[in-house]
C-alpha cells in the first residue's frame, strides 16, 4: 500500500509530495519497521512509468519488512537542494558549469526535524533504524546526511553518485565527521555513465573510486561495485537499484 502526504520541510521547501510505502503485513500485525528514505520520489514507484524504479513491484514480491518514504523533488530546485555545498573545482573542470547548490544542508535538516518526525508519529517505525539512499545527486546528499546525522542514518547507498559536484567539500566533511563506526554504505558506478563522452565517463568513475577510498577509511562496512556497461539512465538504474535496496535493508534483519 502506498499513501501520499504533503509536507513542508522548511519555510522555503513547502508542499512537497511524499509517497509512503507500507509493507503488505503492516495492517495485520502490531510490528514496528525500519524506514528507507529515498530522494527523487516521483521516480520511485509506478510500474507504468518509464522514468521509474518501479520499486513497489519488487517490494511486494519480496514481502519487504520495511517502510519506504519517497520524497519528490522540485525539478527547478533539485540541483540546489541535493548539493549541500556550492559546486567546486572538480565540478567546473569536468563540466564547465557555473556554480550552483548549497541548499542541501537546509533540505536534510528539514527532512530530519519535520518529515522524519511526522513519519515516526504517523507510522509504526523503529525511530533509530533509518536508511537513506539516492541516485546521482541523490547519492551525494545521502552520504552528506549520514555524515551530518550519523546517529539517525546508520546505513546508506548511492547509485551512480555525482560526488564530483561537491567533491572537495565532501572530502573534508568525511575527514571531520563524527561517524560512529557502526555505519555501512553501498555505492556503485557505471563505467559508461556518459555514453556519448568517454572522457567524462572516465572522470565520473575516477571521482567515485577516489571518494570510495575516503569512505572506506571511515565506514567499516563499505562496498563499491563498478557496473560494466552501466549508463546514467532509469533503464540502467531499474535493472540494479531495487535488488540492491532489498539487500541493504536485509543486512541486519531488522523489522517486525
Amino acid at each position: 500500500m502506498i499513501e501520499t502526504i504533503t509536507m513542508n520541510l522548511t519555510a522555503d521547501i513547502k508542499d512537497r509530495m511524499v509517497h509512503v510505502y507500507l509493507p503488505k503485513r503492516y495492517g495485520q500485525t502490531e510490528g514496528r519497521y525500519p524506514v528507507l528514505y529515498l530522494h527523487d520520489g516521483q521516480h520511485v514507484f509506478g510500474n507504468d512509468v518509464e522514468q521509474s524504479l518501479r520499486l513497489d513491484e519488487h517490494l511486494d514480491e519480496g514481502e519487504a519488512a520495511f517502510i519506504v518514504v519517497a520524497i519528490e523533488n522540485d525539478p527547478a530546485r533539485r540541483k540546489e537542494e541535493y548539493c549541500p555545498f556550492r559546486t567546486g573545482t572538480l565540478s567546473e573542470k569536468m563540466t564547465g558549469d557555473e556554480a550552483f547548490g548549497g541548499g542541501g544542508i537546509a533540505y536534510i535538516d528539514g527532512l530530519v526535524s519535520h518529515l522524519k518526525a511526522e513519519i515516526d508519529r504517523r507510522y509504526r517505525t523503529i525511530p533509530k533504524e533509518n536508511v537513506m539512499a539516492g541516485i546521482s545527486l541523490g547519492g551525494l546528499i545521502s552520504l552528506y546526511a549520514m555524515c551530518a546525522y550519523p546517529d539517525i542514518f546508520s546505513r546508506g547507498a548511492a547509485f551512480s553518485p555525482a560526488f564530483f559536484r561537491n567533491f572537495e567539500e565532501m572530502e573534508s566533511l568525511l575527514a571531520a565527521s563524527r561517524l560512529t563506526g557502526d555505519e555501512s554504505f553501498f555505492m556503485d558506478c557505471g563505467d559508461t555513465e556518459v555514453s556519448a563522452d568517454s572522457t567524462l565517463s572516465n572522470a565520473f568513475l575516477r571521482s567515485n573510486e577516489t571518494m570510495y577510498g575516503h569512505i572506506k577509511k571511515r565506514v567499516p562496512r563499505a562496498e563499491f561495485e563498478i557496473v560494466r556497461g552501466g549508463t546514467h539512465d532509469y533503464e540502467a538504474f531499474r535493472s540494479r537499484v531495487p535488488a540492491a535496496l532489498l539487500r541493504l535493508m536485509a543486512e541486519r534483519g531488522v523489522g517486525e
